[in-house]
């Protein structure tokens, strides 16, 4: 059920599956258990990449690659939902002028979320945009965290479920559009059944706002049906300021003509804060409003931007590597280490290497060098995975019936393991 292989083309006959959620909702796992390997380690210095799409491929039973484009997530600590959507938008684009069609589109929930308010609602709001209610039909809709579920909390669960299903603003629209609805309840099984469905039908979807950024239409981001989501709610936002800021400048002046000092000086303060929010808000409207060719000169210049940023992780990396190999060739009674007591920064753990007593312990640290070395064998594939991702989104082109992947000295790595 392992092993890993490498291919340099993407066919059109492939089939391609977007998984998409909110952030938290289990996309990375669902993926880690549709090819059956741990999911890669997270490393703290990729955080402020822009490179989030990821895809993960495996050769399915019925004879073809299956191809899972592991999305980001709305409600990103480190990325705005406008970001997330650029980059979303980019990459479709990038197939859909490349003739690759997605098969179909897994959408997750976490059955633990009480409630779909607020920016959770936002986010589904701006999926169906994405997908547009044309394509319900090769959607699925899965509810994932139920062994997160406590067993007085199980009719609780359901009951969320069923309010998801027969509400429109949540999924009832969509369900009354055909798409399949799946709780992940039995693990790796579940996520074999959506995969296999999706397989089997091999829809070929051209996702609304694939078409709409597309000829003839070639709207502006902000134009389209899921762009507008969040267009509006920035356009509110600023207008809810506006009328915060007179309403300020008015009690400025009023403070300042009865010489209420304190009053005055907190006013000022906050008149400054609403200030720095409009400039903010007024940056990422005019993101927004960016033409389509703009938009993807920038995401370009921030992907080779990342990818300069991966080339020099990868090098400390290998240096990293090389200095502990000898390290650990070498340990004897007294381990001499390079960078004692310093943490590894790599990784949110923070493993860190440090004696322990009245000295070290020759074991104790050989071990500890060989975690690390692990440590960054791990993080050694996941930047080679990114480089192979950020290169191949800067030489897609088309060739000969297939997608050819313009990768210089590395390529995409496949999975290679089949569907049981």
């Amino acid at each position: 059920m392992g092993g890993g292989t490498t291919m340099g083309t993407l066919s059109t006959d492939d089939i391609f599956i977007a998984v998409m959620g909110m952030t938290g909702s289990g996309k990375s796992t669902f993926v880690s258990m549709a090819t059956n390997t741990p999911p890669p380690p997270e490393i703290a210095q990729l955080e402020s990449c822009t490179l989030g799409v990821t895809v993960a491929s495996f050769n399915h039973k019925c004879g073809k690659v299956v191809h899972l484009i592991d999305t980001p997530g709305f409600n990103d600590t480190h990325r705005t939902d406008g970001d997330i959507l650029h980059e979303l938008a980019y990459w479709l684009l990038k197939c859909y002028s490349n003739n690759i069609r997605l098969s179909g589109v897994v959408y997750l929930h976490s059955i633990t979320d009480n409630r779909i308010q607020g920016s959770a609602l936002r986010a589904l709001n701006v999926f169906k945009g994405l997908v547009g209610e044309e394509n319900y039909h090769g959607v699925v809709l899965a509810t994932t965290m139920w062994d997160k579920i406590e067993d007085d909390d199980y009719d609780g669960a359901m009951e969320r479920q069923k309010e998801l299903l027969t509400q429109s603003k949540f999924w009832g629209d969509m369900k009354q559009g055909r798409c399949q609805v799946k709780a992940l309840t039995a693990g790796r099984t579940s996520v074999e059944e959506i995969i296999n469905h999706i397989a089997a039908e091999d829809k070929r979807l051209s996702l609304r706002i694939q078409r709409q950024m597309s000829e003839p239409d070639n709207l502006h981001i902000h134009e389209t049906d899921a762009g507008k989501v969040l267009y509006i709610k920035l356009y509110e936002e600023r207008s809810n300021m506006e009328r915060k800021l007179h309403e300020l400048r008015k009690q400025l002046g009023a403070a300042v003509d009865d010489h209420h000092v304190l009053n005055a000086r907190e006013l000022r303060t906050q008149l400054h804060e609403i200030s720095e929010s409009m400039i903010a808000n007024k940056e990422l409207m005019e993101e927004f409003e960016k033409p389509t060719t703009k938009l993807n000169e920038c995401f370009e210049e921030r992907l080779q931007q990342d990818l300069q940023k991966i080339e020099l992780m990868i090098e400390a990396n290998n240096k990293r590597r090389v200095e502990l190999e000898r390290e650990i060739k070498s340990a004897g009674p007294v381990v001499s280490l390079s960078v004692p007591h310093i943490p590894i920064r790599r990784y949110r753990s923070m493993v860190t290497l440090k004696p322990q007593g009245n000295g070290p312990d020759p074991e104790d640290m050989k071990g500890q060098l060989q975690q690390e070395l692990e440590l960054l064998g791990a993080e050694r594939e996941v930047l080679h995975r990114k480089r192979a991702i950020s290169l191949a989104s800067q030489n897609l082109w088309a060739a000969q019936g297939s997608l050819v992947i313009g990768i210089v000295g590395t390529v995409l790595s496949v999975v290679a393991c089949c569907i049981m």
